[in-house]
């Protein structure tokens, strides 16, 4: 029996059959999935680089500031605290070495204005006592919880008169805890002194460094006025 075709079933077998080509996208296709393409990996740098500092921005920290004292070869190591989730006691304590340094007075600062005790190993401690003291501690309560930020105490320092370069000031903590006795974790962060008299070599590094450049400078002009002077003489001749 003969089959009979329609014109459209006709116009449907005499059509060829073009393949699906997978992965090849068309121009404006193309330039959509680069465009989320870098969008995305920009974000993700963003998310890389900014997750640190706003990390560091919200979480509650402990950390030492230096300012130079008002007598020369004194050194103020600022104890503050920002972010504070509020504490009604601390523990805290300075490491340094005392080869170099030497404390001599701690006093509260005024972040906090509920304290009831405030107390250090060095105060009232002798001359002897605080040469050979290698950490100084600051121990302060209150009744409630305080959430103030700023200073919580300083710490002046005087250093070997033959001492040079740098030094490092270690924060630590034995506590920080609020009034329900829940210990709050604090970012520590220390500090480096450095010597007035440690400053001297670096600056004479850096003067023999600055002539040395000027001094190349100079041959290299040299060499090249003299290369053209005879240039011009061997043309004259």
């Amino acid at each position: 029996m003969k089959k009979i075709l329609t014109p459209r079933l006709k116009f449907a077998l005499q059509t060829p059959i073009t393949p699906l080509k997978w992965g090849i996208a068309t121009p404006t296709l193309r330039k959509g999935l680069i465009g989320v393409a870098i969008f995305a990996g920009l974000f993700l740098v963003f998310l890389f680089v900014m997750s640190p500092q706003i990390t560091m921005a919200t979480a509650p920290e402990i950390y030492i500031t230096v300012n130079d004292g008002v007598n020369p070869g004194e050194y103020e190591a600022v104890v503050s605290v920002r972010n504070n989730p509020g504490i009604s006691a601390y523990n805290l304590g300075i490491k340094f070495d005392n080869t170099v340094l030497t404390p001599l007075s701690v006093r509260e600062g005024n972040a906090f204005t509920s304290g009831m005790v405030f107390i250090s190993n060095i105060t009232g401690a002798s001359e002897a006592e605080m040469a050979n003291a290698d950490v100084v501690t600051a121990v302060w309560a209150s009744a409630r919880d305080d959430s103030g930020d700023g200073v919580l105490y300083t710490v002046l320092f005087r250093a070997d008169s033959g001492a040079t370069g740098r030094t490092e000031l270690i924060m630590y903590s034995r506590g920080a805890n609020n009034a329900a006795g829940h210990f709050e974790n604090f970012i520590l962060t220390g500090a480096t002194i450095q010597f007035s008299g440690g400053m001297l070599l670096p600056i004479i590094i850096g003067v023999i460094a600055a002539l040395a450049v000027i001094a190349a400078v100079l041959s290299v002009i040299i060499v090249r006025k003299r290369r053209k002077n005879k240039a011009g003489l061997t043309a004259n001749q």
